[in-house]
């Protein structure tokens, strides 16, 4: 259909966790990723005044999270991450990654990058699960703060805030 935006032009990135946080780096979800699904889940108020036969409803908040499904790949980093909290059990910060979802089709103030969204999330891991034999995790990335708009370069994997 001409026009619609093509899902391959969102490039979403996990900030992989290093021995240091100088070493912490972002990593495309690429390989592996099979689905991702972002979800805003609008909180909604609403009042009726004397004077209205229908309410006054209006948004109060977002509980945003990205749904995805991911095949076990070995050689891929994010993959990895999302390993370990499984299997570890992992609660609390160690669950708490960097997330970036970068426009590719949007370029940015400087050459060579592109509109971007940072936040936080929390990884949850639902379920690991048989796929015809082949093992593969269902979860999502629930957000922690709000988003900060800026620019992505995807050469040097770097975030900057606008």
């Amino acid at each position: 259909m001409s026009g619609v935006k093509s899902r391959h032009v969102v490039a979403n990135y996990l900030k992989i966790k290093g021995a240091t946080s100088a070493d912490d780096a972002y990593e495309r979800l690429t390989m592996g990723f099979s689905e991702l699904n972002e979800s805003f889940s609008p909180v909604t108020t609403s009042k009726r005044y004397i004077h209205q036969k229908s309410a006054t409803s209006n948004i109060t908040s977002y509980e945003w999270e990205s749904s995805f499904t991911a095949d076990v790949i070995e050689s891929e980093a994010a993959i990895q991450a999302i390993k370990k909290i499984a299997e570890q059990e992992l609660v609390g910060d160690d669950c708490i990654y960097d997330y970036c979802i970068v426009d590719t089709e949007a370029p940015g103030a400087t050459d060579g990058t592109y509109k971007a969204r940072e936040r936080k999330v929390v990884v949850v891991i639902d379920e690991l699960n048989d796929e015809d034999g082949e093992l593969q995790f269902t979860g999502s990335f629930k957000g922690v703060t709000d988003w900060t708009q800026g620019e992505f370069d995807p050469t040097t994997k770097t975030f900057t805030a606008d």
